[in-house]
Parts: structure tokens; sequence; C-alpha cells
């Protein structure tokens, strides 16, 4: 059958298929079942010369390679115009059969495929299957990490297939009308997600495999991952008919919880028209003006504890306010909510103990302005509340405003002042390494979400944030957190480091030059299923308990109760949505924006115009009032929260 004259053919007709191709695919087709094509496709005369060792393992290693056009066709390295019409019987053979099976993933190829010749002992010399790689397959980039694209392509597989193109076109609509938090980052990969999604829509089936596979090659970890990051799972969301405000307030939770703001909803003329017939038929539009409430406006029947009784004289109380207090030394008798809301009225003196983390627990309490106008809420009475998180440190302002997240079980944030590229790192015990090579733990939660100066000259006050959130899962050992030098673009002449541990806030700094590739390790702590310590060492000032004035109160201190009620949606007998604790601070004084109304308070007549109200109550300003409640509010559904409090000099730790 001449077999050098079909290799000389078979070889020109391969090498040209791979030098016009970037990559190479290995169809899953077991090699033995290739093997057996190959031998079973010539004539019985002719099985026997053709039985090669070489040839075998030629065709078992590498005879299921394929490569991808551009127009998204697969071809083998068997497709080769011959003139001897049996050799065509065997390479048509072997394509249906490669054909047959899916691709099981990209190729690296060595220099030299297969052996080329050899003699026997008479020194007759044997041709084999054999091929050189092209020079532009040797050349292009290293494909490290092999295992890693068949995941890759299935998540970008499955991601074709749950996102719509219409929630494309949504989401892409939000970012432009900058609607969404944070969404101008993910405009360009949603844009190009779409150009794609409709591409792939147009194919064949049979092309769509190859589609996948080549453009899994070809595009950014950004796009064929889409579906894995916070985008791709609003974009899920939206797809499977999620509420559209649902969807988006996850989204944004997830990109920045403590600066979480609910989307701008869009208002046109026509609803906006409607939403004000609406209150003006049920009489709202006066109760839409909102102040901060004062003492006079909370009757006496729905307070739980009132401090009138506190000797003005007592000059030594006012003097232990200005001891700082850590509650992990203090020696308090447990009691449970129950207990605590029993001891409260039958007390002439309590204090709360205005903990670091309870800054995320600041509320405000809300009435209307005119004293006439019938209530908005689906309570009987003008009273609502404001949360926030008051944010006084520089370290965590700086982290905040990078849209990282400050709340959490713990947190570590990196602080430094040029353009150079330090990097915060987390060793976790069982070798786990949070850093920006592997930006989230899978076993604790913790999550790399603020990365600056990693591209270039970004900015002189760059932060790091690595957070474990709340219930984050630890597991027992040794934790260590580091800096490294990455990239010295300026000289660095030392860095501050934050540790935030279940509300302690720990303050770590160095004025030592750090190198370029320098790593220093700031600080430890340990975790044995009970209690998180934390340790410093010779490169970092010693760990202290760091005081933050929030909404004009200096945290971890008791700070004296005003007032205790349960929030206005449970007072005269009424029980609608969750019930709060709300403690009302001496000298507390709320700061920043406040709502005026969530719309999960209004009353169910108002749902129908809830995008303009929720509009409304974004934009509304509530007036200020020096003499305004606000405190610390506890929601009741938050079973195992706790706060320190001092009853008649008693110190009690009090558990929901």
């Amino acid at each position: 059958m001449d077999f050098q004259k079909f290799k000389k053919e078979w070889q020109q007709a391969a090498l040209n298929l791979l030098q016009n191709s970037k990559y190479v695919f290995q169809s899953e087709v077991p090699g033995q079942e290739l093997w057996d094509t190959y031998i079973d496709s010539f004539p019985a005369e002719y099985k026997q010369e053709n039985t090669c060792n070489a040839c075998r393992s030629f065709i078992k290693q590498y005879g299921g390679m394929v490569v991808i056009s551009k127009d998204y066709d697969i071809h083998t390295i068997w497709e080769v115009p011959v003139t001897n019409p049996a050799w065509q019987t065997v390479l048509q053979n072997m394509k249906v059969k490669v054909l047959s099976y899916p691709i099981k993933n990209v190729m690296e190829l060595p220099k030299k495929l297969g052996t080329n010749y050899n003699y026997g002992p008479t020194l007759i010399k044997w041709e084999h299957l054999y091929l050189e790689t092209p020079r532009n397959l040797l050349l292009s980039r290293r494909l490290a990490d092999l295992h890693e694209y068949p995941t890759t392509k299935a998540v970008f597989q499955r991601g074709l297939a749950e996102i719509s193109i219409e929630a494309l076109k949504d989401v892409l609509a939000l970012i432009v009308d900058n609607n969404l938090y944070r969404g101008s980052e993910y405009q360009a990969v949603v844009a190009q997600f779409l150009k794609i999604r409709e591409e792939y829509d147009r194919l064949s089936a049979f092309k769509r495999e190859a589609f996948l596979w080549l453009k899994t090659m070809e595009l950014p970890a950004s796009v064929s991952r889409l579906k894995n990051v916070a985008i791709g799972t609003l974009l899920v969301e939206l797809s499977s008919g999620e509420d559209p405000e649902k969807a988006v307030a996850s989204f944004e939770r997830m990109m920045a919880p403590a600066n979480y703001r609910r989307p701008t909803a869009v208002v046109t003329a026509g609803t906006l028209k409607k939403a004000e017939e609406q209150l003006a038929q049920m009489g709202l539009l006066p109760s839409l003006a909102r102040r901060q409430a004062v003492k006079t406006d909370i009757s006496v029947a729905h307070t739980l504890f009132t401090n009138r009784n506190r000797a003005l004289t007592d000059i030594f109380a006012e003097l232990q306010q200005d001891i700082q207090v850590d509650s992990r030394k203090l020696k308090a008798q447990e009691i449970s909510l129950e207990e605590f809301l029993a001891l409260l009225p039958q007390s002439t003196n309590a204090q709360l103990l205005l903990e670091t983390r309870l800054q995320s627990n600041l509320v405000a309490l809300i009435t209307g302005v005119n004293d006439e106008a019938p209530s908005l809420f689906k309570w009987n009475n003008p009273i609502s509340w404001s949360y926030t998180g008051g944010l006084g440190d520089s370290i965590r302002e700086r982290v905040k405003k990078a849209g990282g997240e400050v709340n959490g079980r713990i947190r570590a944030s990196l602080a430094w002042e040029t353009y150079s590229d330090l990097d915060l790192h987390v060793y976790e015990p069982n070798r786990i390494h949070v850093y920006y090579g592997d930006k989230r733990s899978l076993q604790t939660g913790a999550t790399l979400d603020v990365d600056m100066n990693a591209g270039g000259r970004t900015s002189r006050t760059p932060v790091e944030n690595i957070i474990y959130p709340h219930g984050a899962t630890l597991a027992k050992g040794t934790y260590k957190v580091a800096v490294k030098n990455y990239c010295d673009r300026e000289l660095t002449n030392g860095f501050s480091v934050e540790l935030e541990v279940e509300g302690r806030v720990y303050s770590f700094r160095t004025t030592e030059r750090i190198k370029d590739g320098q790593e220093v390790e700031v600080v430890t702590f340990t975790w044995d299923g009970k209690e998180i310590k934390v340790v410093g060492n010779a490169t970092a000032t010693p760990a202290t308990l760091k005081d933050e004035i929030v909404w004009s109160l200096t945290t971890n201190r008791f700070h004296n109760i005003e007032l205790a009620l349960f929030s206005p949606n449970y007072w005269e007998g009424v029980e609608i949505g969750n019930k709060h604790l709300f403690l009302i601070l001496e000298g507390c004084k709320a700061e920043g924006e406040l709502r005026g109304f969530l719309n999960e308070f209004l009353k169910e007549e108002l749902n129908p115009h809830r995008k303009v109200l929720e509009a409304l109550g974004s934009r509304l300003k509530v007036e200020e009032d020096p003499a305004g409640l606000a405190g610390v509010g506890f929601s009741l559904t938050q079973k195992g929260s706790n706060f320190f409090c001092k009853i008649d000099n008693k110190i009690y730790k009090v558990t929901i």
C-alpha cells in the first residue's frame, strides 16, 4: 500500500493543519479503540504489514488530536487527500472515530511526536507515523494548569445556558443609568458576554461544543467564569425570574454590605403622578416629612425603662465613663433577655457597654414633622427607625470607600502611603492561603475584597482588606497575617495593619522599610474552638484595644441608658414584622444619612408605588434635632447576639 508515499502526503497535510492553528485539543477517544479502528480499516492482506509498535504508540498518544477553525469546525489530523483509495478508507474511518467523541482538553505538545523511523536487523529502514510540532505552537504561551481548562469550559457553558440575553441587557441598562453599585466595574465584561451569548445562540448544536472550547482558550477568566462572580449571580437570578429589586439588593450586599445602598429606583413621570395621586387620596402627603424623634414623642406607656433618678452630683460615675473597658476581662453574670427586661424597670441606673462591634447596631428614632398627619405605616403611630454603621477610623474608612466589607467576625486591613504594590496575606491552618492569587477560602469564607495598586500607580493611600463574614466557620489552629512588598515602585517606609476580631480592634504599625520582594509576618491569632486569641510580634506595636468615636460616644465605655423600648411595630398590642429592642443612650447623636422610612414599613395599599416611594425614602432629608433619640438596637430575631450592661453597678452579659 506504499506507506512511504502515504506518510509524505499525510505529514504535509497534518502540518498545514497544525501550522494554521493556535491550539491543539485532545478527543476523548480511547487510544486502543482508535488503534483498532486503524488496523481494522486495512484489507486483510495488508493488516500484518501495518501492525507496528511505533505507529501504535503514536496513534494511542496523538491520534485523537483535533483543531478548531475560526468558523468553529473541528478538524482531525486524518483529513488528508491521498491518491490511494485504500488509504482514503483508513483515514475516513479514523476521522469518523475521533469526531464521534467530544473534546477532552487542550494539549501541550512536545517538539517531536512519535518515532520517525528505525532500522531492522538487516538494516532495512522502517518508516512510522511521525510529526514535528510546528514552531507556532512551540512558541505560543505555555498552558499552565491544564486541569483547569475543562472546569472553566464547564462554568462557561453553564453560564451561557443559565444567563439570558434579556438579563444581560437589563443589567447593562442598570449600569449605564448608574443604578447598580460598582456596576461600572463589570460593564465591559457583561457587554462582551452579551455578544458571545448572541453568537452562541446563532450556532448549530454541532458547532457549539467547538465554540465553547475555542472561547475558553481565548477569553479572560473574568468573562468565561462570569457565572461564578457576584455579577454572574445577579444575572442568573434575573434569568430565573427572581424579583429584580431583590436580586439587585442581594448583589449590592455582596459587593459592600457595610456601605449598602438600595438601588435608585427608575421613576417615570407616569409612575410619579400615580403615586402622588394615591398618597393624596389616602391623606398621606403631609406624612412624608420626617424628623428625628425626641423624648416627648414617646409615651411613657411605650417605654420599658426611663432613667429618671440619676444623681446629677455623682462625679465618680461620670469619671468612670472615661475608663476603657475590655469585655474579655469583665466578670459578668450571664442572663437572658427576659431576665434583663425584668431587672431593668426596678433599677435606678442602667448602662450599656458600647463595644466596637456594636457600631452596625446604632439606631435613630424618626417621626413625622406634622403631628396631625396620619401614619404611613402598617402600625398606627408615626414612629420608625433607621439603623446605620458609624465608621470613624481612617483605615476602616479607606476600606469602605474602596468598596470593601468592614463588618464581620474577623477583619484584617492593610494601609500604606506609596504607589508600591503591597499585598496582604492570611495563612490559615491546613495550608489554606488567602491572598491576591487565591482570594477566597472555601473552608472559612474569608475573602480578599480590596486589592489596590496591583495594576500600577493607582493610589498613594491604598488599602487591602480580608474579611471573615459573621458566622464564619473557623478551622482550629493558628492564623498568620503577613504583608509582602510585591512591587517596590517607591521607597516604602512601613505600613499599618488593623486586625478586628469580633468587634475588638488591634493596631500594628512598623516604620521599618519593607524591601522589594520582602514578606513580613505581622500578627498571629489562634482559634481553639472557643476563643480567638491575638498575638503580636517583634515587628509591630503590641496589640491594643482601640477606641473610636461613633455618634459622639467613645467605644469600649459604659454609657447611660436613657430609655429602653421595643420598636413601634410592637406597641399597643400590635405585632407586625420583626421585633427590635432599642436602648437610647445619653449623649448619642445620630450622624450621616437617615432614612425617613423603609418600603417594608409602609401600608399595603402603597405597594404598587414602591419604586417611587423607594426613591422618596432615599431622597427626603430627615430633620435633625440635637435632642434626637439615638442609641443601640437589637433585632430579637437574631438569636445568640449579646451585649454587656451595668444595672445598679452590677455587670451582666445579656444574651438574646
